[in-house]
């Protein structure tokens, strides 16, 4: 069920439960359907975001078929490029079969750190392969790591630190984009 965390911020938290639907899943006839069946009376929200594992799984499907935009954050390693290479694959492959997909709206370059070469490369590479939609990198900050073991957003354990600060950042980049043309929030 729906938890309010803040003001401002309801989460419908995983567990055991989301395991044992997904099994339930394969057994569904459209189940790439069924978020759209349970989030159908959830309304009153300026976003909705859906955090998956980027994974080949009936919980991904569903969320791309649901959603109208995605956002792909991307580790600065290059195994963790390849990986999103495969799965921006993977959401034009479940677009096509379904007639309508989810839009790649941001790539969000996390863990950079500006003294290892690799970052830069792989910055270097998202850009050149998705120009615009590549957000400035969120850096690596142990502040980042820590904030869920106290119970606390980022802003909350580490106003000042440069995870708030990124994450700030990328939050007023997506309320001046506003929503995708289709008017969904």
């Amino acid at each position: 069920s729906i938890v309010q965390a803040r003001d401002n911020l309801d989460v419908l938290p995983s567990s055991l439960g989301l395991f044992k639907a997904q099994q339930r899943m394969v057994l569904e006839m459209a189940r790439e359907e069924i978020f759209r069946e349970l989030f159908a009376e959830i309304d009153g929200y300026d976003y909705q975001l859906l955090d998956c594992a980027p994974s080949v799984s009936l919980l991904t499907v569903n969320a791309v078929a649901y959603t109208e935009e995605v956002f792909i954050p991307v580790s600065m390693e290059m195994l963790a490029l390849a990986g999103a290479r495969h799965f921006m694959r993977y959401l034009r492959d479940i677009s096509r079969v379904l007639g309508r997909g989810a839009a790649i709206r941001l790539i969000v370059p996390t863990f950079y750190d500006p003294r290892r070469r690799v970052s830069e490369t792989v910055l270097q590479s998202l850009i050149a392969d998705f120009g615009s939609r590549v957000t400035h990198p969120i850096r690596i900050d142990t502040k980042l790591s820590e904030a869920p073991g106290s119970g606390q957003t980022i802003f909350e354990y580490a106003p000042g630190g440069r995870g708030a600060e990124d994450f700030a950042r990328l939050a007023d980049l997506v309320e001046r984009m506003g929503p995708l043309a289709s008017g969904s929030g």
